[in-house]
């Protein structure tokens, strides 16, 4: 190797090929050589990256991956492989028998390897399974001619699993009469591993109902999916009330949320301040606010809603009779205002069920 004109030393790198101690020497033409620098190649020791260590038996597949540590050397998490490692992994130490039945690969393959790729420090990533049972487990490492080691025990308990329904930044779900809560994080339900939210291996199917049908409803299903904590769902309001939302699923502890149902307020949008005699202005129009809802101004109708519109002074300005509402829609459709003749007037906007 060259030092550079100009520097005064150069890195180089060291391979280990067997355990034992040795001297690296230095010499050049017409330099006196360096003092013999010792170097020791040690046996690496065993990351296990990412092991859980605690699990439950809904756990989903615990994912691992393996590097190697250099005790005494100034980086010792910084030294790659000098050639692809095979990694040979399988559980060990399972009490009672069969608490996990495997190591599987990304697809779900059944493995007994993974592998240290030539020029890099972390192995490729390993999934040990569900857990079927409570119990203790360690995954064991051989890699040919280099370490043999264990993992910590691994620890899985009986999972008591339930569902907790809850409402963004609130206690209560609160809708509007004709109106469903439409906004993605108004209502939701999670799944709760011995006590605290988790992300459980299989989907569970949770079903719904409010209690009094007659001031809500919900859908009479909604899934988990795998993987995944919770889920939102809609409320409709039907009429003005309260009661409460249940949710339950086999296997596991019910909950409830309190709901109640209110009358919507109509808000009157982008009513013109001012016109001249004779002009008109084509986009009136109304939406919905739902006092106490986590997001107030995202519910929408059930179903298709008349809207009636008036002038306070028909013979100062008039304003189209009615518009609909669509169902599913944020807002109704445009209704036109036409100013008559110079004066002041006031434009109300109705619905069965609104607060104007």
């Amino acid at each position: 190797m060259t030092i550079p004109a100009g520097q005064s030393y150069v890195y180089f790198s060291v391979s280990g090929i067997e355990v034992g101690s040795t001297q690296i020497e230095a010499t050049a033409e017409g330099a006196t050589a360096a003092e013999p620098f010792v170097v020791e190649v040690v046996t690496p020791t065993v990351i296990f990256n990412s092991l859980d260590v605690n699990r439950t038996t809904s756990s989903v597949r615990d994912d691992f991956s393996i590097s190697l540590r250099v005790p005494g050397a100034r980086y010792q998490d910084n030294q790659y492989a000098l050639t692809a490692l095979a990694v040979n992994v399988s559980l060990s130490d399972q009490a009672p028998a069969g608490v996990v039945n495997g190591i599987y690969d990304q697809s779900g393959n059944l493995i007994t390897q993974i592998t240290i790729p030539k020029g890099q420090v972390r192995s490729t990533s390993g999934y040990v399974a569900q857990p079927t049972a409570a119990g203790t487990y360690r995954v064991s490492v051989d890699i040919s001619g280099i370490v043999n080691v264990k993992s910590d025990l691994q620890t899985v308990s009986a999972a008591q699993e339930g569902l907790r329904l809850g409402r963004e930044n609130g206690t209560k779900a609160v809708v509007g009469k004709g109106l469903y809560s439409y906004y993605t994080g108004e209502v939701y339900v999670e799944r709760l591993i011995n006590g605290a939210a988790g992300s459980g291996a299989n989907a569970v199917t949770v079903s719904l109902r409010c209690v009094a049908e007659s001031v809500c409803t919900v859908p009479a299903t909604v899934t988990i999916p795998a993987g995944q904590s919770f889920v939102y769902f809609s409320v409709t309001g039907i009429d003005i009330g309260s009661t409460q939302i249940e949710a339950t699923a086999a296997g596991f502890d019910s909950s409830v949320l309190n709901t109640e149902t209110i009358s919507p307020l109509m808000s009157l949008r982008n009513v013109p301040g001012s016109l001249k005699a004779g002009q008109t202005y084509n986009s009136v129009f109304v939406s919905a606010i739902v006092p106490g809802a986590r997001y107030q101004d995202y519910q929408y109708p059930a179903t298709n809603l008349t809207i009636t519109f008036s002038s306070s002074i028909p013979s100062v300005g008039t304003v189209t009779n009615t518009v609909n509402w669509a169902a599913n829609s944020s807002s109704s459709s445009y209704a036109t205002f036409t100013a008559i003749s110079p004066g002041t007037t006031q434009i109300t906007a109705s619905s069965p069920g609104f607060v104007p």
